[in-house]
């Protein structure tokens, strides 16, 4: 049984602490905001609805109570829709989602339309949080992983609204940081009503911050219950044949890359085409503001560029296909025999690897993967996932799968398999959902 956390509002040093929390973080809101215009430079979606940062945001109507799910970005939104698409066939709450990034946003009205509501989530400033809760009213706010603010679980706290951490993680390195600033960080995580954990280590991690054991659901992650949906596999198998034109061609995904990633996963490309000339890259930007960056590195490589955006298959002549489109990834590592999971050879923390072993792909990644620490190393240790720091190494890999199609097969069914035997997370989290809002 989960017994909600509680502490004093009025708890004076915490008060105190806080209170010199929010003024910082209100000195430095115009720095804020001048970051979102130098963003918008190369990405102009960022300098539009700035108000929503500040709490003009529309009001939801008020016929039915309200679930206030917050989702940083894309990655964090595509993992919990299913959770969205559950709660909104319940038809007994609306569902009013945040986001922080213009992708996510993007991904959020591509999906829903208005059949949610939608904003920016506002800047953690007391007045602002107040001044947002209002205005949705929410009955059960839902923070998506790691995002958490002290003002505004403080704000949910004082004004009667449930929250809940789903699919939590805290990775060791989150861990250090959180414990620097344990002054600000133990009673924001100890005001949490609820919260479902990934994994045991990291349920371990947010008690040692003052998480109450008796409010932890360890679930897994949601991640492991991705859905190929019939729309996704069957845009996969025609861009596949689109790309093969009747001629066998190896094809290798690069995705969710950063900035100092392409260059290796170039390079690494090189060596590849050596032994296999006709072979294809797929190139996925993490980032839409890189795509005209990314396309230029690649011509200055000397390849023949093709862009997804053109809406023109490659041609045989094409050596990369940019994906300079939103929403494809998954369905683009469906078309592919190789995967490489980027955001993993900086010290990014990786990627969802489970959107790739959910097709049955070999998977390269580089070292840095404390994002997804517990996945990896299930992927590791199931031999589903190679762990390579240099161009060679992601070269030699590409090419012994190249070679082998029987290897490669062994290793993508070991994924696959990984990712069927852990789902179950979904579920947890939708009756835990459910018995947080008296519906059971």
């Amino acid at each position: 049984m989960l017994n909600f956390t509680r502490f004093s509002l009025t708890d004076k040093p915490i008060h105190t602490m806080r209170t010199i929390y929010s003024a910082l973080f209100l000195l430095l809101t115009p720095f804020f905001v001048v970051r979102l215009c130098w963003r918008s430079r190369k990405l102009p979606a960022y300098r539009h609805r700035i108000a929503e940062r500040f709490a003009v945001v529309p009001t939801p109507p008020k016929s039915q109570p309200c679930i206030w799910v917050h989702a940083a970005s894309v990655g964090e939104f595509i993992a919990f829709k299913p959770i969205v698409d559950e709660m909104l066939s319940w038809g007994s709450h609306a569902v009013y989602i945040t986001t922080m990034t213009p992708t996510g946003s993007a991904r959020v009205v591509e999906t829903y339309g208005e059949r949610v509501g939608h904003s920016y989530v506002p800047y953690d400033i007391g007045f602002l949080i107040s001044k947002f809760l209002h205005r949705v009213q929410p009955t059960l706010a839902i923070f998506v992983e790691t995002e958490l603010w002290p003002n505004t679980l403080y704000h949910c706290k004082k004004q009667g609204v449930i929250t809940l951490l789903a699919n939590g993680r805290l990775s060791e390195k989150s861990l250090r940081g959180y414990r620097r600033l344990s002054w600000l960080s133990r009673p924001m995580i100890a005001s949490l009503s609820c919260s479902a954990i990934q994994y045991e280590a990291d349920a371990q991690r947010f008690k040692t911050l003052g998480l109450n054991p008796e409010t932890c659901l360890v679930s897994g992650s949601i991640k492991f219950d991705i859905e190929l949906n019939m729309h996704t596999i069957e845009s996969a198998k025609f861009l596949y044949s689109q790309i093969q034109q009747g001629l066998p061609r190896k094809i290798f995904v690069a995705g969710s890359t950063h900035k100092g990633e392409e260059e290796i996963i170039l390079s690494a490309y090189r060596q590849i085409k050596m032994s296999f000339p006709s072979c294809l890259l797929i190139m996925v930007p993490r980032h839409p503001d890189r795509f005209s960056e990314v396309a230029a590195l690649c011509e200055s490589w000397g390849y023949k560029l093709a862009r997804r955006s053109d809406q023109q298959a490659p041609v045989m002549e094409t050596d990369v296909l940019l994906a300079d489109t939103m929403g494809e990834l998954l369905m683009l590592y469906g078309c592919s025999h190789v995967a490489f999971v980027g955001g993993s050879l900086i010290d990014r923390g990786g990627h969802n690897y489970l959107e790739a072993a959910a097709w049955g792909l070999p998977i390269i990644s580089g070292p840095s993967t404390f994002n997804f620490a517990a996945i990896s190393d299930m992927l590791e240790q199931a031999n589903a996932m190679f762990i390579a720091d240099s161009d060679k190494l992601i070269a030699a890999e590409v090419l012994k799968l190249f070679s082998n199609e029987e290897l490669a097969k062994r290793k993508g069914l070991a994924g696959a398999k990984i990712v069927k035997q852990n789902r179950g997370a979904k579920a947890k989290l939708i009756l835990l959902i459910k018995g947080l809002l008296n519906l059971q």
